[in-house]
């Protein structure tokens, strides 16, 4: 790729050689519209002089009417085009080709404040993490054109474009079903894939948009709700692994078929490997997000940190006492220590996950599992070490000559959402900003991993997890 210096002198001798030159009709557009968010946008702007300036601005307002803008600015190549899939943006919130870039690069000020806004420490601010979106979400493009060789003339052209975060045709359903509470999410477009239990992780409640992202590729999905949920426990604490056998005995009613796929990330990523070891023969495939593999203790208040999680057959499950010991309050309860209390839960942590004792109790049992499982990790995790921890499950698995297929997707760059591309929209902050835990807002944490990592990462590892599910590790590369 050549340097920005390069591409100015390059343009600029063009533009030269075009002095005094008018430029054809300027125009913007994006296609496919509306698309789905991970599909690749081509925005196409024309009518510039050959090498003159462009400025591109994307802005939306959110559903707490936020705004975010993001900017790339560009070089018009010898026909006066932009596109930034194959053009590189010289400055602005992102630099570089990419396809994306105008839009996990948004920042929630106005485009007025963009350029103050890079001298900006995140954590400093109130600034969100990202942007509060529903099913989708609309993004006017704009573009600034330099219509002469001599930039006397410069016209503003603009387009709006829809971005759906689920399939228009995704059916959404409520679900009260004996103890069971949860959504389940269904297309007329359903493809013949065994359906998909998702788990949620500490913040409890519904996981609705993985669960949404999921049934727009073909699959019957069911974000099921275990705590913090009307009808459920407040919190992670004494959660019957039965609930969610309970859960794979109603979607497999529903849907007719014998198996079913299991997704969680975080605290969900330890539960799908927990389910999938308790209920082997009804697991058609795991997918497991930045998982533990240790049994983790009760979550999300100070209260909690002495008890435990999961049960099954009416007994707690053996749990790593990471919560033993003084210096844990002071981790939770106060978020201007987060990098020091960081340090010392992750330690404690990795104390647990590369324990040398193979017969530790606190371990998951995934050798239990009769099913293909797909491990997705950020290197990057801001929260706990994911990486080595679904090193741990690919190590023991292969010392036990594991019949099934087995992967690992470690995400380089890439934070604590790895393996939630549905969340990954806008990523310029969604790892440095400092976010307060949905149950216990003395909890603040960063997830970590730098923002086209994050997106990209999690967009790779999206789909392969779709491919996974649908073929169940069989196509594995």
């Amino acid at each position: 790729m050549m340097s920005a210096v390069v591409q100015r002198l390059t343009f600029a001798l063009i533009a030269l050689c075009a002095y005094g030159a008018v430029a054809g009709e300027p125009a913007i557009s994006v296609s496919p519209d509306p698309r789905m968010m991970l599909e690749e946008p081509s925005i196409q702007v024309s009518g510039a002089v050959p090498g003159g300036k462009v400025i591109v601005e994307a802005s939306l307002a959110d559903d707490g009417q936020q705004v975010w803008t993001s900017r790339g600015v560009f070089y018009a190549d010898s026909e006066g085009r932009v596109d930034p899939g194959t053009l590189a943006s010289v400055d602005g919130t992102y630099t570089g080709v990419d396809a994306f870039g105008l839009f996990w690069s948004m920042l929630p000020v106005p485009a007025s404040e963009l350029a103050a806004s890079r001298y900006v420490d995140p954590a400093a601010t109130a600034w969100p993490g990202a942007p509060v979106l529903g099913r989708s979400t609309v993004v006017s493009l704009t573009a600034r054109l330099e219509t002469r060789a001599d930039s006397i003339d410069t016209v503003e052209v603009s387009v709006a474009h829809r971005v759906l975060f689920a399939a228009e045709d995704v059916v959404r359903e409520e679900v009260a079903h004996e103890q069971l509470r949860g959504v389940m999410f269904s297309s007329p477009e359903d493809g013949p894939y065994p359906p998909v239990l998702v788990v949620s992780g500490s913040g409890g409640g519904a996981p609705e948009s993985a669960a949404r992202a999921i049934a727009s590729e073909g699959f019957t999905a069911l974000a099921i709700a275990h705590f913090n949920y009307p009808d459920r426990p407040k919190e992670l604490v004494d959660i019957p692994l039965e609930y969610f056998g309970d859960a794979i005995a109603f979607l497999k009613a529903e849907t007719g078929h014998e198996k079913v796929g299991l997704m969680g990330a975080s605290r969900g990523g330890e539960a799908v490997l927990l389910i999938a070891a308790t209920y082997p023969d009804e697991v058609s495939a795991v997918v497991s997000g930045v998982p533990a593999n240790i049994v983790n203790s009760a979550c999300c208040s100070p209260a909690m940190t002495y008890l435990h999680a999961w049960t099954y057959q009416g007994r707690p499950l053996p749990t790593f006492g990471l919560m033993e010991g003084t210096g844990f309050e002071e981790l939770l309860g106060v978020s201007q220590k987060y990098g020091d209390g960081l340090v010392w839960f992750q330690r404690h942590m990795l104390m647990g996950m590369l324990t040398q004792d193979d017969t530790a109790p606190y371990l998951i049992p995934v050798e239990n599992i009769q099913s293909p499982i797909l491990l997705i990790s950020g290197d990057d995790d801001g929260i706990w070490p994911s990486t080595p921890a679904a090193d741990q499950v690919v190590k023991r698995l292969r010392a036990r000559n594991y019949a099934y297929p087995v992967e690992h997707i470690k995400v380089t760059g890439g934070g604590h959402l790895a393996s939630s591309a549905e969340r990954m929209f806008v990523t310029s902050l969604i790892g440095s900003a400092l976010v307060r835990h949905p149950l216990d807002t003395s909890v603040a944490f960063r997830m970590g991993g730098t923002p086209a990592e994050n997106f990209h990462g999690a967009r790779k590892a999206h789909v392969r997890k779709i491919e996974f599910l649908k073929t169940g590790g069989n196509d594995q590369p």
